[in-house]
């Protein structure tokens, strides 16, 4: 979805378009997800990062976030994206932003925008794009993120940011909200923002009663595709949703393109899989060393998961599709 969001919305410099090249080149990730706070004023049943707020000790300090940024840079690193936890929370977040944007990065934050009215002037210098989440419209998102106020919170926060940076939605499928994606698409077109929808992923042992039922899936894609039209601002690939409705399996190379720095500078992604850590490991040796190129190799047979990085895998990976994705989502920037 971030592929979307910032990827096709400018035009690389050469610089960047430099990394992309050596990156295919080389087979490393171009794109650092980073877990900047556990601490979260939200409640989500779906997360279980929030469970994590007794480890904020742990967290890497703003110098550290900085020597991160030189780290991943260095690595070859193009797109920065700052996750939490909910990272309006984390008290220097424009400044690691600043930083990042000073390395030449394009950069990304995911939010649940509660805070995002109050600190938008602080961000939207450094930031190429914001993500919203929004599951549901009104009393249903807020009862399902256990944060009263909150989508009024952050649709006050996306109307005061419009004008600053780019935007978009991204919701989560559950159980819980099936019936909400009429109200989401409607919500996207009043707003006059982007957004992307997906089924909820399985957290084994966390999220299993949140889960769709086989033919809810199906349901859900099939919803998406009729309105794939050019009165809406649907984000996901018809492509995407077909392959996950007629269940369509192709190589998986999110390994490839991801990688995930948690609260306490654990390097991992895919399959739970991790690397060391970065206080003490350079992110260019992880992405050399044989065991994480037969990682990325092994991976590519995985159908585990219907995260929306499998589908933006194959836009650096395969030119033809990322021409067809750029496509699909210049129609949807109106």
């Amino acid at each position: 979805m971030f592929a979307h969001q910032i990827f096709w919305q400018r035009i690389m410099n050469i610089s960047q378009a430099s990394k992309i090249i050596k990156g295919r080149i080389k087979k490393h990730p171009l794109w650092l997800t980073h877990v900047i706070t556990y601490t979260c004023n939200a409640r989500c049943e779906m997360c279980a990062r929030w469970q994590k707020e007794h480890d904020s000790d742990k967290e890497l300090s703003k110098q550290e976030c900085f020597n991160l940024i030189d780290n991943a840079s260095q690595a070859g690193i193009l797109f920065y994206t700052m996750y939490g936890g909910e990272p309006l929370v984390y008290k220097d977040a424009p400044d690691v932003l600043a930083y990042a944007k000073s390395k030449n990065l394009l950069t990304a934050i995911n939010t649940n925008g509660f805070f995002l009215k109050d600190r938008i002037n602080e961000v939207a210098l450094y930031t190429d794009s914001i993500i919203v989440s929004i599951d549901s419209v009104g009393k249903k998102h807020d009862e399902m993120r256990k944060l009263p106020g909150l989508f009024d919170k952050a649709v006050e926060g996306i109307i005061a940011s419009k004008t600053k940076v780019k935007l978009s939605i991204n919701s989560v499928i559950t159980a819980e909200n099936k019936e909400s994606v009429p109200h989401l698409i409607n919500l996207s077109n009043e707003l006059k923002v982007p957004i992307f929808i997906q089924p909820i992923v399985r957290s084994a042992g966390y999220n299993d009663h949140l889960m769709l039922s086989k033919e809810e899936e199906k349901n859900l894609y099939k919803q998406l595709i009729s309105y794939k039209t050019k009165e809406n601002r649907l984000l996901n690939s018809t492509t995407y949703i077909k392959n996950l409705l007629y269940g369509k399996v192709s190589n998986c190379h999110a390994p490839k393109v991801y990688i995930r720095i948690e609260g306490d500078g654990t390097i991992g992604f895919c399959n739970n899989k991790e690397w060391g850590n970065i206080r003490d490991t350079q992110l260019a040796d992880v992405f050399r060393s044989s065991a994480f190129k037969y990682h990325c190799k092994n991976m590519e047979t995985c159908t585990k998961c219907v995260s929306a990085c499998t589908d933006i895998s194959k836009l650096y990976n395969n030119p033809f599709y990322s021409v067809k994705i750029a496509s699909e989502y210049l129609r949807n920037q109106k």
